[in-house]
């Protein structure tokens, strides 16, 4: 809540941000691409304050973060749950991490968030993939597994300094880090071939495509016409790939934002569905279901009347 001010009568009008973030699933055929499912909202407690989804790789879990705006709620109010689709259970942990940007690693043991720390999925410990000290003045966005869980890709951006973004592979078993590519990249994130061989990246209205090992990207789809600046509905960030490699999602827009498709050697994109504020989209392992965060965080304008003693009221 964020006071106004008051009136001259004695009314104390303030700002209330109320919580209005949620998960919803839907069902997409994945040959047409036609929506078979329309969105439904797939968790029921807490609403208006969950986000984050990402399936397991088994497709029989699904993990997302709980905002706990509660006073009895103690310690962090960010929750990450762990969801059985089979049972309706749900496990719930309080780690001290940055709750954002979920990705299971590919053999469902941990799942990678934030600036790059792995969360056991069984006891909730944490592990830092990369250490940053105090100082450190970094950025890290698109954090994405390679299929065979050796690599994990990022974004870097160093705050302290004019330094463009650079897409890194960081090797899990040596801890080397490789520079593929610096400049030319959004903060919007990446996603990685069902093979591991290519890497699709967001350039403000373009999505690019590369080698995984590095070099040249080649333009997969620019939405923009060329004339005037780049307009945010023109901002596109990509997902994933289809399962069967064939396909590119990606999301169009800022607030009311869009899903789309394009084939992944290059034509003509597909529209699949639109939300307010849709973002972390999660494709199940069936390459038909997806959840994905929906709805815009809503500022309302309260006015407090008749609570000053008429002392003070009157003055």
């Amino acid at each position: 809540m964020r006071p106004m001010g008051f009136t001259r009568e004695g009314s104390l009008y303030y700002a209330r941000t109320a919580p209005s973030r949620d998960i919803y699933t839907a069902s997409i055929d994945p040959t047409t691409g036609e929506l078979l499912e329309p969105p439904t909202k797939a968790i029921r407690q807490f609403e208006g304050s969950n986000l984050s989804p990402a399936w397991s790789p088994d497709g029989k879990s699904l993990a997302y973060v709980s905002r706990r705006h509660l006073p009895e709620v103690a310690g962090r109010r960010q929750v990450l749950v762990i969801r059985s689709e089979e049972t309706g259970e749900e496990r719930e942990f309080r780690p001290q991490a940055l709750l954002r940007n979920l990705r299971w690693s590919p053999d469902g043991r941990s799942i990678l968030c934030g600036r790059l720390k792995l969360i056991d999925v069984q006891t909730g410990d944490v592990t830092p993939v990369v250490h940053f000290g105090p100082t450190d003045r970094v950025r890290i966005s698109g954090t994405v597994w390679s299929p065979d869980g050796k690599t994990i890709f990022y974004i870097r951006e160093t705050l302290s300094g004019q330094w463009p973004r650079s897409i890194m592979a960081h090797d899990l078993e040596t801890g080397k880090e490789k520079e593929l590519r610096q400049g030319g990249i959004s903060t919007f994130g990446l996603a990685v071939s069902p093979d591991g061989r290519q890497l699709v990246f967001a350039d403000r209205s373009m999505l690019k495509v590369m080698p995984a090992e590095g070099g040249d990207p080649r333009i997969l789809l620019n939405v923009h016409n060329g004339s005037g600046e780049v307009e945010e509905r023109d901002h596109i960030e990509p997902v994933t790939w289809t399962a069967d490699g064939l396909y590119v999602l990606f999301a169009k827009g800022r607030r009311q934002r869009e899903l789309w498709r394009v084939p992944a050697k290059g034509g003509e994109p597909q529209k699949l569905l639109e939300m307010d504020g849709l973002s972390d989209i999660s494709v199940h392992p069936d390459g038909r279901s997806i959840a994905f965060t929906g709805g815009l965080r809503q500022v309302e304008v309260w006015a407090m009347e008749n609570f000053l003693p008429e002392s003070i009221a009157s003055r």
